[in-house]
């Protein structure tokens, strides 16, 4: 027969034991988590929105290249778009295609109680192994063009965007910027997370 305090020590080092798993486990995500959030700047003047996002992938830039390329399976795993798929243009684009593909897109940009659903076309320059240019075709923007950068460092990948933005649509102006910075977070932070986490 055990007695009953062999029995309490025995149940409280099993405690001590899954507090230190549980706790090793939260520090862990939270690490994940923060190390995942993206830099993110914006300046607006006028209408038109500027922006700057860096965030460091602990992938190689080959790997974080296919990510950003895969454009059919965007929709899958970016935060608030629900389409994006490759298109082939049409005979009036096929004049300005100049080799660029162009890439349909659908999402929705929302912030407390405002929300927009948003379609694009994008004209899509890709120059590998570290470079994408990102143009307006067609869509709710009367500006939108963008580039991506990486950068290998020290065996991980600097990831690098800007863009010049300028909604057709209107935006409040006490949350314009909030808005924005609130979405690109969102998607760069799942880029991250994707890299890493699906090698």
């Amino acid at each position: 027969m055990i007695a009953h305090s062999d029995y309490a020590k025995g149940e409280n080092d099993r405690l001590t034991i899954l507090n230190r798993r549980f706790s090793a486990f939260a520090f862990s995500l939270l690490s994940s988590y923060v190390y995942a959030q993206p830099n993110v700047a914006i300046q607006k003047e006028s209408d038109v929105y500027d922006v700057q996002v860096s965030a460091r992938l602990a992938v190689n830039c080959t790997r974080a290249w296919s990510i950003l390329t895969d454009y059919d399976r965007l929709a899958e795993w970016v935060p608030d778009m629900s389409y994006s798929k490759r298109i082939n243009p049409s005979p009036t684009q096929q004049a300005h295609a100049r080799g660029r593909l162009l890439v349909a897109q659908t999402g929705r940009a929302h912030f407390l109680f405002f929300g927009r659903d948003i379609q694009v076309r994008l004209w899509i320059t890709a120059l590998p192994p570290s470079q994408i240019d990102v143009e307006l075709a067609e869509g709710d923007f009367e500006i939108f063009s963008a580039q991506y950068l990486l950068q290998p460092t020290e065996g991980q990948c600097e990831l690098r965007y800007t863009a010049t933005v300028k909604p057709r649509f209107f935006v409040p102006p006490f949350i314009g910027t909030t808005l924005f910075k609130h979405q690109l977070e969102k998607q760069f932070a799942a880029i991250v997370l994707r890299a890493e986490q699906n090698p």
